[in-house]
């Protein structure tokens, strides 16, 4: 066995090891700034800012589902509604969801049916991009 090989291989993983836990330590700040920034700029009325070259920006997004995981309910919200197309053993989520933008992004109302059975909330991160 090339034993330089393997002492190279065991200092990599140590370096890998040493990078992800760096990694998960900038993760877990990171979110923690999100969530105090993301206040500020509801507070500032601001959707982003221009920093060091990036745009740091709010992004806004549905996410439907069935309250308390009552599948029944939430279908038969979505049968009642028009929507029985995303009906099947259970709904998909993701279909849903897409489907609550669509119709957000279209100034529709959602459907009364889908008032206690299903629930659309809505998250807002913060992201980045490279400034041009």
């Amino acid at each position: 066995m090339n034993q330089e090989q393997l002492k190279r291989y065991v200092e990599l993983e140590h370096e890998r090891r040493d990078l992800d836990d760096r990694l998960k330590a900038v993760k877990a700040e990171t979110e923690k700034l999100a969530a105090s920034l993301l206040d500020q700029f509801a507070e500032a009325g601001m959707q982003s800012a221009r920093v060091n070259g990036l745009t740091v920006y709010v992004h806004r997004q549905l996410w439907a589902s069935a309250v308390e995981g009552n599948y029944e309910a939430a279908c038969q919200a979505l049968r009642a509604s028009g929507h029985g197309e995303f009906v099947q053993e259970r709904f998909n989520t993701n279909q849903i969801s897409a489907l609550a933008r669509e119709m957000d992004k279209n100034g529709e109302t959602l459907p009364v049916e889908w008032d206690g059975p299903i629930k659309v909330a809505e998250t807002f991160q913060l992201r980045t991009q490279k400034a041009s």
